[in-house]
């Protein structure tokens, strides 16, 4: 089901439809001065197989590429993940990797799709191991994992984070002494590292041009993680915002730009340990990343424009919001949602944030996907 809204930023309010032309003439009747209306639009929207379990109905948005199409996962009606793929005029695909004759795959999420519509992601299989997988644009698997993966009574992991329009995946794996981070690029070539020697290192996201970000966890001594910039050349280094706080969670990059910029968030020695949001520039230097009132912030992602997708607390509650790469913010809300309010998870060239929030179906909590455009 895909609903569309149009929201009012003069206005601050829900606009629906027709009811703009309305809500425009009301704001000349009431403040006598109107400044310049921009329509934003927001799509919500539910995998068409998501709800054959009225105990889980839930749809994720987790990647979105240049062109608009999207991939994340639903819940089946096993209470299962699985994935799908909406493509840009928002016809869905199932994206699951195919059982074998030895092989029941259980779960399958996507992380990341790039420009050529390649989605890396990871699937479950029934010994609850989990795998790596790629799909191509036409719809062909292929499934990997790292070369000497631990072959014990625990189960190993593979988690890809991100793929790059180069076809170069990177995520995080189980590793003999720590979890291990990886980079494979298209030709199946794997390259294992660590942040610091020992340390567990979980990337988050690679540009067009290889570099990698992501954080690795410290001793419980001082924050709890440090961000990293892999290079592509393997040149490899740690940093911490600024502002983190001692114990208070750290700093915990999350996207990277074709530029190197960095967003994420860090721990704040506020008293609460709140976590805001940073910019790291390519040349190293760091810029808050809050938007006004907010008391809590996490940038979730960075275009190549270098405007910012992330959500925030204040005192009304969560939000949505775009910073441009000017510096200002617009926020967001989703009608309908429920107290835990949108959850920004991407953001494409063209400035089109996807995400997901929650809402009620029936006399259940459910999470739909959404798509916002500025």
């Amino acid at each position: 089901m895909t609903s569309k809204l149009v929201f009012d930023k003069t206005m601050g309010r829900l606009c629906p439809g027709g009811a703009r032309t309305l809500c425009l003439a009301l704001c000349g009747l009431l403040l006598g001065i109107c400044p310049r209306a921009v329509a934003q639009t927001m799509t919500a929207f539910d995998a068409p197989w998501a709800g054959a379990n009225a105990l889980c109905v839930s749809t994720v948005a987790q990647s979105i590429n240049p062109q608009g199409a999207i991939v994340g996962w639903y819940v089946d009606e096993n209470c299962h993940p699985r994935g799908f793929l909406r493509a840009a005029d928002g016809t869905f695909t199932k994206v699951d990797v195919p059982s074998g004759d030895t092989t029941l795959v259980q779960r399958t999420v996507p992380t990341s799709i790039n420009a050529e519509g390649t989605v890396t992601g990871y699937y479950v299989d029934a010994y609850y191991e989990v795998h790596a997988f790629l799909r191509a644009a036409d719809g062909t698997f292929t499934t990997f994992d790292p070369p000497g993966l631990p072959s014990s009574t625990a189960p190993s992991y593979v988690f890809p984070a991100s793929i790059n329009p180069r076809g170069e995946v990177t995520g995080s794996y189980s590793e003999p002494n720590a979890g291990g981070a990886f980079l494979r690029t298209a030709d199946g070539t794997f390259t294992s590292f660590l942040a610091l020697p020992g340390r567990l290192t979980i990337p988050h996201s690679i540009n067009p041009v290889g570099a990698i970000t992501g954080d690795v966890y410290l001793p419980a001594a001082g924050p709890l993680t440090l961000g990293f910039l892999r290079a592509a050349d393997g040149t490899i280094t740690t940093f911490n915002a600024p502002w983190a706080a001692l114990n208070c969670g750290g700093t915990t990059p999350r996207s990277i730009n074709p530029r190197g910029a960095i967003v994420g968030w860090y721990g704040a020695a506020d008293g609460n340990c709140a976590e805001h949001g940073f910019l790291r520039a390519a040349d190293g230097t760091f810029t808050k990343v809050d938007p006004p009132g907010a008391d809590w912030s996490l940038p979730q992602s960075i275009n190549p424009e270098g405007a910012i997708a992330g959500w925030y607390v204040d005192a009304n509650g969560k939000h949505g919001f775009l910073r441009a790469p000017d510096g200002t913010f617009t926020a967001f809300d989703i009608p309908g949602a429920g107290i835990y309010g949108p959850t920004p998870t991407g953001i494409n060239p063209g400035g089109s944030i996807i995400g997901y929030f929650d809402g009620v179906q029936g006399i259940y909590l459910s999470v739909r996907g959404f798509v916002w455009r500025p």
